[in-house]
């Protein structure tokens, strides 16, 4: 949904080009008002608990703040769920700083894309994104192919990014087509991964882990933004950097994990 979403970026563009940042925002503000809440009927009317979920609310361990402590004993006991988790948590510093990629891209002492151009590249990733999400996403069915995606996309992405040439628009599509994969590779394999994790140790904590992953990336990258912003104003090219090397420690992290873990892939 987000992936799709995303190619509607240009739209937004034309729209705020044509009326203005004040009055473009607020037609779009209205758009997305406009097409969330028929989805919120729509999700009110068919979305029904599942039977684990019944299970669960009835299994006194698992419920209020008791369910949480359980949960995090499940923790403990995994240190593929606990790697897992710092990934995450690690990834919400990206995640946070995402918006900073975009005024690099315009920026005089960045890529220096005019505005117009620069707001083709969202479009860009998430077609890249979604035509890999329905061909090579559903192959990344083991750990070393999952590590090897990232690794190479992420690495090479950012690498690229922060060496490419001003005013160059071939190495920006590169880069924005590795980041829209990864991103899909990120987001949809890492919480498939730690799902099954949770449900090989138990799957009564899964939603209790997964909303503990969401609240404590959260909480710990609400700073990111303005760290970012004034590293930003410092040198363009400094957050990507320090995301560059956010990103090889939490690959460093998860292949220690696997290792001291001594499981097959």
């Amino acid at each position: 949904m987000w992936t799709i979403g995303s190619l509607t970026t240009p739209i937004a563009g034309y729209i705020i080009g044509f009326y203005g940042l004040n009055i473009g925002c607020r037609i779009i503000f209205l758009l997305a008002l406009c097409a969330l809440v028929p989805a919120f009927i729509v999700r009110q009317i068919y979305l029904q608990e599942p039977e684990l979920g019944r299970r669960v609310m009835s299994d006194r361990s698992f419920s209020s703040i008791k369910g949480y402590l359980n949960s995090l004993s499940v923790v403990r006991r995994s240190r593929i769920i606990l790697a897992l988790l710092i990934i995450i948590i690690i990834a919400g510093f990206y995640n946070s700083s995402y918006a900073y990629f975009s005024l690099y891209l315009v920026h005089e002492d960045g890529i220096g894309l005019s505005e117009d151009v620069a707001s083709l590249i969202p479009s860009v990733s998430s077609m890249i994104s979604l035509i890999f999400s329905l061909t090579v996403v559903s192959r990344l069915k083991s750990r070393d192919s999952y590590l090897k995606t990232l690794i190479l996309g992420y690495g090479l992405a950012l690498l690229i990014l922060i060496n490419s040439r001003k005013g160059f628009l071939p190495t920006t599509l590169l880069v924005a087509a590795l980041l829209g994969f990864c991103s899909t590779v990120a987001f949809s394999v890492s919480r498939t991964f730690l799902s099954n994790q949770i449900d090989t140790a138990d799957s009564r904590a899964r939603a209790k882990i997964l909303s503990i992953s969401i609240t404590l990336s959260s909480l710990i990258n609400l700073p990111t933004p303005t760290l970012v912003g004034y590293l930003f104003s410092l040198n363009p090219r400094t957050p990507f950097i320090i995301i560059l090397a956010n990103f090889l420690t939490s690959m460093l992290i998860l292949i220690g994990f696997l290792k001291k873990q001594g499981s097959p892939p």
